[in-house]
């Protein structure tokens, strides 16, 4: 598949800015401690460039991509990728500043918030880049509520499995809730425009629901539970990213155009 690379990338930065968010959400809630954050924004930035690592393969010349920087402001690509390396620095600076301990709390405040701010804006441009008129299956608005849904669903699973059970539990059900209302609409959408193409991808998006339906009841059960059990929250983060990588996949399947 010649975009499987942009799956990788959009689902990882996506995760990675909402395991960020969730956890900033987190701690001034008072939901988890200090070393939990550390733990998960670790986590989030590995994943960050692990995608944008991937991500770079779809370009054929990555060191061309500096040329992109020409399109700032006018282009949805090149606001994408500005976006995502401003996201990764903000991020890789929060995570140094709480490794090493090192600058006030207050610049080390400002540093998180400025990551997760740039964070947010990265996972909404990524949807503007497929609002194209040629391509009728992406130019809606479900594809930014899903993009945007699987911050908020793939991030919360993340963010339990790093420890921060409250806040990424709840995150992951409030994003499923949303994610199965709008579904119908969206499949109808597609059913409308190419019945056919959408036909092709019910296995995956099977799949995905079924990935985000068992993870959101198992993590119900460990959210009840007065020690949950890192194992199974592990088990849900895999699972959920799995749903969710079986998604992305299936909406690159329905560009109706080759690439």
């Amino acid at each position: 598949m010649h975009e499987l690379p942009l799956v990788f990338f959009t689902l990882f930065g996506q995760a990675a800015a909402g395991m960020m968010l969730i956890m900033m959400i987190s701690r001034v809630l008072g939901l988890s401690s200090a070393e939990q954050a550390k733990r998960s924004n670790l986590a989030a930035m590995v994943l960050m460039a692990v995608g944008m690592a991937v991500g770079g393969m779809h370009m054929g010349q990555p060191l061309r991509a500096i040329n992109m920087l020409t399109g700032l402001g006018r282009s949805p690509m090149s606001n994408e990728i500005v976006l995502s390396g401003v996201f990764f620095g903000f991020g890789a600076l929060t995570v140094l500043l709480e490794i090493m301990n090192k600058g006030t709390e207050s610049i080390r405040r400002f540093v998180n918030i400025a990551a997760v701010i740039t964070g947010m804006l990265f996972v909404w441009s990524i949807p503007q880049v497929y609002q194209l008129t040629t391509v009728s299956t992406w130019a809606a608005g479900y594809t930014t509520a899903q993009m945007v849904l699987t911050a908020v669903v793939a991030g919360g699973a993340l963010v339990a499995a790093f420890g921060c059970v409250r806040a990424g539990v709840l995150a992951l059900m409030a994003g499923a809730i949303v994610s199965v209302a709008i579904t119908p609409g969206y499949l109808t959408m597609l059913g409308t425009i190419t019945p056919e193409l959408a036909a092709e991808q019910s296995t995956l998006w099977t799949l995905q629901s079924l990935a985000i339906v068992v993870g959101v009841v198992m993590a119900g059960t460990q959210l009840s539970r007065l020690k949950p059990c890192n194992y199974a929250l592990t088990f849900i983060a895999t699972l959920v990213m799995a749903g969710e990588l079986a998604g992305r996949i299936a909406f690159y399947n329905l560009h109706l155009l080759p690439m």
